[in-house]
């Protein structure tokens, strides 16, 4: 997730106590993906379940409410949603936005199979 985490960095993974808004997580990415099952992948969770999320002009809004996201992250141009976080999964973004493959991808490819399942989250980043 740069500018935190650069290639070769090492980190410290623990498993999630409590999910919620902006943690730093390691999640599979979904069954659709086709990626290989050891793919592990370093994202933020921006929602859970049950709430909406809509990205629009590079603003993320969860339930119609503008969030400040007060890390650091590269601005996104593109527009997504408005979307219901099915129950039991969670949308997560990369911080380098506009290059990140991520919920806003998987979703517009494969509808609600694109949200992250909970059974896919290996844990959080200790930090």
């Amino acid at each position: 997730m740069q500018p935190n985490l650069f290639n070769n960095d090492r980190i410290t993974v623990m498993k999630c106590s409590e999910l919620e808004r902006f943690k730093v997580v390691i999640v599979r990415p979904p069954n659709t993906c086709q990626m290989p099952a050891r793919t592990l992948m370093v994202k933020r969770i921006i929602a859970l379940g049950g709430e909406t999320v809509e990205i629009r002009e590079g603003e993320t809004y969860i339930n119609n409410i503008l969030q400040t996201e007060e890390f650091e992250f590269i601005p996104t141009t593109y527009n997504f949603g408005p979307r219901i976080v099915p129950d039991g999964k969670v949308f997560v973004r990369g911080d380098n936005r506009e290059m990140s493959h991520d919920c806003h991808d998987w979703v517009t490819l494969w509808g609600d199979e694109g949200f992250i399942p909970m059974e896919n989250i290996v844990g959080e980043l200790s930090v």
